[in-house]
């Protein structure tokens, strides 16, 4: 599209934003299904290793890879950690949690199974755990045992056969500006949906992390003497974001086979001519109309002819 701003030709960009994802800085796909490592495809330089327990297992949720990670149902000290502290998960102002458990017991140590971790024995860093009673709790920059940031019950079920049936997608994300975490559920059939928003400002990640444990408490935290804080089940799909990821951008993350990429993107008006001071609205057109993520980002190539808002509306500044 093109638009005449005092006689010069100026050119609008737009980014929908349902055609890419931001990068995770972890990934954990849990794909080996042999061996003590674990790969990370997330843009963080770290390595990571497992200790048997947790075993590889072919037991994944729908469509994802071929293998997942199962600690069973005996809590001792086992885990995937981090072979040294991320530099990438200190200081953050905001981000996203997402991940896959199977979960098969109830039993739970004092304060929580930790699902993903990377507190420094309670002082800086993050801690999500699983309780008794199916809900997630977090703990930014201190243990959750007396969080606010606290999911709603029967989110994550227990089964001791840890059936296909029983894997439930989880997000967590948090922003430290707003002071809130917000919490979002699926299933293998069903997608992810808010459950809450809990306020709970804890302003940013400290600096001083620890490294990024799975399945159980990292070795800062003590867990050699703390074996009763494993979770006891499968986990699997393990990512963290840098930022707080939207609805759809979280079911796409899912990727359960509901999600609807978008073909193709139009402008209306495709030309106009706009005068100083004067303004225009512009309106993108998503194809096709069930797209999963609609949202798009405007931008001006020239700022000092013209600007553009975040909802399209053109605003001529100058010759």
């Amino acid at each position: 599209a093109r638009y005449l701003i005092a006689g010069k030709l100026l050119l609008f960009s737009l980014t929908v934003m349902g055609s890419s994802m931001p990068t995770p800085l972890v990934s954990l796909g849990f794909d080996e299904n042999s061996g003590s490592s674990v790969g990370n495809a997330g843009s963080a330089s770290a390595t990571f290793s497992k200790t048997n327990p947790p075993s590889w297992s072919t037991n994944i949720p729908a469509i994802h890879g071929i293998s997942s990670v199962d600690f069973g149902d005996d809590a001792g000290d086992y885990y995937v950690e981090s072979d040294s502290e991320i530099d990438e998960l200190a200081g953050l102002e905001s981000f996203t949690v997402t991940g896959w458990v199977n979960n098969r017991s109830s039993s739970t140590g004092a304060g929580g199974n930790r699902i993903v971790s990377w507190i420094n024995n309670g002082d800086e860093g993050v801690d999500i755990v699983y309780r008794s009673d199916g809900a997630l709790q977090v703990g930014i920059n201190e243990w959750p045992d007396d969080s606010r940031a606290l999911s709603s019950t029967d989110k994550i079920p227990a089964n001791s056969s840890a059936p296909a049936s029983n894997w439930r997608f989880f997000a967590v994300t948090y922003e430290s500006s707003g002071g809130s975490v917000s919490f979002y559920f699926g299933d293998n059939t069903t997608s992810a949906s808010l459950d809450k928003t809990v306020s709970y400002d804890q302003d940013e990640v400290g600096a001083d992390i620890g490294k990024l444990s799975i399945g159980h408490f990292n070795e800062e935290s003590n867990r050699s003497s703390r074996t009763s804080r494993m979770f006891r089940g499968l986990i699997d799909q393990v990512e963290i974001y840098g930022s707080v990821l939207s609805l759809s951008e979280i079911q796409q993350v899912q990727n359960i086979g509901e999600t609807t990429p978008v073909t193709g993107v139009s402008l209306s008006p495709t030309t106009a001519s706009i005068n100083i001071g004067a303004t225009t609205q512009l309106t993108a057109t998503i194809s096709p109309s069930d797209a999963t993520n609609k949202n798009v980002s405007w931008g001006s190539s020239n700022t000092a002819v013209a600007t553009v808002s975040s909802s399209g509306l053109v605003t001529g500044v100058a010759e």
